[in-house]
């Protein structure tokens, strides 16, 4: 399955992939309604980065946790780097030791942590 947050991007999704078997879901960006321990895997690309606050992000990592089957996978990009408040693109960024921070606050395990570039970081976690 895939979730989406944009009314735009999940009709794009419906026609790109309307031969598949995928279930396309409009949220809030704040919370998954997904019921606990569903998903296998969850893949987080240029999301979380764009979130307003510290909370929001802690609200996605947390409903994350909670849908993940126990042996999931997260798989999330967040910014490695400051950037201007008036930015467009504006969200909370992380150092290294604070992303780890993050993931062992809610109980991740860490299997990977890199850079793809100065900006992004990257965190590969196992519920």
């Amino acid at each position: 399955m895939y979730y989406f947050i944009a009314k735009k991007m999940i009709d794009e999704a419906k026609l790109a992939f309307s031969d598949q078997k995928f279930v396309f879901i409009e949220t809030d960006g704040a919370h998954l309604p997904l019921a606990e321990e569903s998903v296998d895997f969850v893949f987080s690309f240029a999301t979380l980065q764009h979130m307003p606050d510290l909370e929001t992000v802690k609200s996605n990592f947390y409903d994350i946790k909670k849908i993940l089957k126990p042996g999931g996978i997260f798989k999330v990009q967040l910014r490695g780097a400051p950037i201007l408040r008036s930015s467009w693109s504006y969200g909370v960024d992380f150092s290294e030791k604070s992303a780890i921070n993050l993931a062992e606050d809610f109980g991740f395990k860490i299997l990977k942590v890199f850079r793809e570039s100065d900006r992004n970081l990257w965190l590969l976690l196992e519920k």
